[in-house]
């Protein structure tokens, strides 16, 4: 392991003779992979990880945020390698087109035909393999894909250049039923349950635990947000104001993450939560908010049973914003958005979900589809703390920006922001 503040490489011999430390600087390594069974991490990849979440050090993160970064790290893309691809088409070469030239012609065709069974069998069990998230699945059926198609080259080329036609046409059988499988797959794979992540809460908080004792609680790292968070109270002349937008957030540290990151002063917005947080400052913010006429309100929410009921609170309950002539748009995520999505997310799943999705109340459930009611009440929900600062914040500012031109969003559409490898958000005008 590399010591992330040398850079010196220490094997376990090393770290041992010198009681966890690098043999070099003796800055402490905080954690030990060859103690931690399947999920290994290293101190390097650690600080990666909290480089990445952070945005460089520059973003403030949720423990929440955090957990889930760690869960999602050590899943490697699987991918084909140059090298393997090149050792794949040249052992086909050999045992289709040129061995049977000098050697039994019908023996090696048989060996060849075995040789990319076992890959391609490989590759479709692994898709097949409900213990993966679907992503680490979807990656298994897009190289079962790739495969096929080195395969309908090689074939072609050796059709060319051996003139060996039957060895030709098994590979490009072999090629074409496993790119035929493989996008079987690819349409099947996020319709099927998610795995469960591969980091439990337990083992997350002994990570934790072990790192901040060696190098220090992490920098950006937000505690909870809890009532007693105090925030400066603004000036008499400012509270005589209003800003331009309010984002109401489903969940407390969600919305300490936002005001942490300097959201209401970059965006001229108020940012509060559906409970009331920032405590100390809720009824300052509302009037102010109240008293711009043109005041746009963005609701940010889980896709869950809990969002959507934030989302009803704030658009039809007269205490929030019911009834009112404001601009409102839902920036969280919905269950047609994850039902419709090109590419897979991460969803959970609760008896708790369950429960509290089959006491929506009639009014919320008449503007689900039956895939969308199907889909929570078997308990599916899907988190917004599951995404990185970054991508809420980018995802946010989309939507400020749409907002503002609300007449260029066509009425009950949904327009889907990708933002990365399986993130997106959906943004939407109701009023």
């Amino acid at each position: 392991m590399k010591c992330i503040n040398c850079g010196t490489d220490n094997n376990l011999r090393d770290r041992q003779e010198h009681q966890g430390r690098c043999k070099n600087c003796g800055t402490p390594f905080a954690l030990e992979p060859t103690t931690m069974g399947d999920k290994k991490i290293t101190d390097a990849a650690f600080l990666k990880i909290l480089n990445d979440i952070s945005a460089n050090g520059t973003l403030y993160f949720t423990k929440q945020q955090l957990f889930y970064a760690i869960a999602k790290h050590p899943l490697k893309r699987q991918d084909l390698p140059f090298l393997f691809v090149f050792f794949f088409i040249f052992v086909l070469l050999v045992l289709f087109f040129i061995l049977p030239m000098s050697w039994n012609p019908s023996a090696l065709p048989i060996l060849g035909l075995a040789y990319i069974a076992i890959w391609l069998l490989g590759l479709w069990f692994r898709s097949q393999n409900l213990s993966l998230l679907r992503r680490e699945r979807l990656r298994a059926a897009k190289a079962l894909r790739n495969l096929g198609i080195i395969a309908i080259v090689a074939g072609l080329l050796g059709l060319f250049f051996v003139k060996n036609g039957l060895s030709a046409l098994v590979l490009g059988l072999l090629g074409v039923g496993s790119i035929n499988l493989s996008f079987w797959q690819q349409r099947r794979i996020p319709k099927t349950p998610e795995a469960p992540l591969p980091v439990s809460e337990g083992l997350f908080a002994e990570l934790l635990e072990r790192w901040t004792q060696a190098h220090g609680a992490p920098e950006k790292l937000l505690s909870p947000a809890v009532m007693e968070d105090v925030f400066p109270l603004p000036s008499e002349e400012v509270t005589n104001y209003s800003f331009d937008r309010l984002i109401v957030c489903q969940s407390d540290d969600i919305a300490k993450m936002l005001i942490a990151n300097n959201v209401p002063f970059e965006y001229n917005s108020g940012v509060v939560s559906i409970q009331g947080y920032p405590y100390s400052l809720f009824p300052t913010i509302m009037t102010m908010a109240k008293r711009n006429p043109r005041l746009g309100v963005y609701v940010l929410h889980d896709c869950s049973a809990d969002g959507l009921r934030c989302l009803h609170t704030v658009t039809h309950d007269p205490q929030w914003f019911g009834g009112q002539d404001y601009l409102l748009v839902d920036v969280g995520l919905s269950p047609r958005q994850i039902l419709s999505a090109k590419k897979p997310v991460f969803s959970l799943n609760s008896t708790e979900a369950m429960r509290s999705a089959l006491k929506l109340s009639p009014e919320i459930r008449r503007t689900l589809s039956p895939a969308e009611l199907q889909w929570l009440d078997t308990g599916n929900y899907v988190l917004l703390e599951f995404f990185p600062p970054q991508r809420i914040i980018q995802a946010l500012s989309r939507s400020l920006f749409l907002g503002a031109q609300v007449d260029t969003i066509e009425d009950g559409s949904t327009s889907l922001l990708i933002l990365g490898d399986s993130d997106f958000y959906g943004v939407e005008s109701f009023g």
